[in-house]
C-alpha cells in the first residue's frame, strides 16, 4: 500500500521524524512567525539551494560513471584509449581510475611512451590509490621488456619496500629473481626465488612458478645448489655403526667356516 501523501499544510500535525529537511524549515516557520520573520526565508533559501547542489551532484556522480563504464566498454582499443584520456583529462570523479586505465589500454595497442606517461603521472600523483602498486609494476614491464633490466628491477624493488602488504608487494620476488637471473646474477636470483616461495608456498600459482625457476636453475647450475653438510657427530655414530656391521659379519663368517 502506498504512503499517504503528507500536506504541507498542516507540517505541525505531522512527525518529526517524517519531515524532510525543507518541511521541517516551514514547520519552525508556521509555528514561530515573529522570531523567522525574514530570516525564515533565508534561511530556506539557502536549504533548497543546498538540496538542489546536492541532487546536481548526485546527477553529475552518476553521468560521470555512466560515461566511465560506457568507455570500458568500447570494443575497439584506439576509440577505448580516446574516451579514457578524455574522462582522465577532466579531472571529475572517476579521472584517477580511467587515468589507470589509459596506461593499461596504451599497453594493448602498443602504445609503450604513452603507457609510462600514465602510469609515472598515476605513480606520482596517487601514490595512496589501491591501484598505485599495479601502476609501478607495469612500469616495471615496460622496463624489463624495452631491456632496460636495471630500471625494471630497481621498480620492482620499489613495489615492494613502498607496499610490503599490498598483494603486489608480496609477489615481486620472483620479478626480482627473473630479472637478476638475466642479469648474470644467478645467486641473487636463487635467493629471491628462495624468498618468494617460502612466502607464498610452492601450491599457489606464483610460489609455483618460483618453484619451477628453481628446478630450472638447479638442472642448468646444479653448483648453486650444494648438498647439505652431514654433521661431524652423525659421521663418527655412522662409522662406528658401519665397523660393528662388519665386525659381526666377520665373526658370523668366522663361526660359519669353523
Amino acid at each position: 500500500m502506498s504512503k499517504k501523501k503528507q500536506d504541507w499544510a498542516h507540517l505541525d500535525e505531522v512527525p518529526e521524524a517524517e519531515l524532510s529537511e525543507m518541511q521541517r524549515v516551514i514547520a519552525a516557520v508556521e509555528r514561530n512567525p515573529k522570531m523567522f520573520g525574514i530570516g525564515a526565508l533565508v534561511v530556506a533559501a539557502c536549504i533548497m539551494g543546498t538540496l538542489v547542489f546536492q541532487m546536481q551532484a548526485e546527477a553529475g556522480m552518476e553521468e560521470a560513471g555512466t560515461a566511465y563504464a560506457r568507455a570500458l566498454e568500447l570494443e575497439d582499443d584506439g576509440e577505448r584509449l580516446a574516451a579514457l584520456g578524455s574522462i582522465a583529462d577532466d579531472g571529475g570523479v572517476w579521472h584517477v581510475e580511467a587515468l589507470y586505465m589509459v596506461g593499461e589500454t596504451a599497453i594493448r595497442t602498443h602504445e609503450y611512451e604513452r603507457a609510462s606517461a600514465a602510469f609515472e603521472q598515476f605513480r606520482s600523483e596517487h601514490t595512496g590509490h589501491p591501484l598505485a602498486p599495479q601502476a609501478v609494476e607495469a612500469l616495471a614491464f615496460i622496463a624489463e621488456n624495452s631491456g632496460d633490466l636495471e630500471g625494471a628491477l630497481a621498480l620492482y624493488e620499489e613495489i615492494e619496500q613502498r607496499w610490503p602488504d599490498s598483494f603486489s608487494g608480496q609477489l615481486q620476488q620472483l620479478s626480482i629473481g627473473r630479472v637478476k637471473e638475466a642479469q648474470g646474477d644467478l645467486a641473487g636470483a636463487k635467493e629471491a626465488y628462495d624468498k618468494q616461495v617460502e612466502r607464498m608456498g610452492d601450491s599457489s600459482r606464483i610460489g609455483y612458478r618460483a618453484q619451477i625457476a628453481l628446478s630450472s636453475l638447479k638442472q642448468a647450475h646444479p653448483e648453486l645448489f650444494p648438498k647439505p653438510e652431514v654433521p661431524v657427530e652423525e659421521e663418527v655414530a655412522d662409522d662406528a655403526g658401519a665397523d660393528e656391521a662388519l665386525e659381526v659379519v666377520v665373526e658370523d663368517g668366522a663361526i660359519s667356516g669353523s
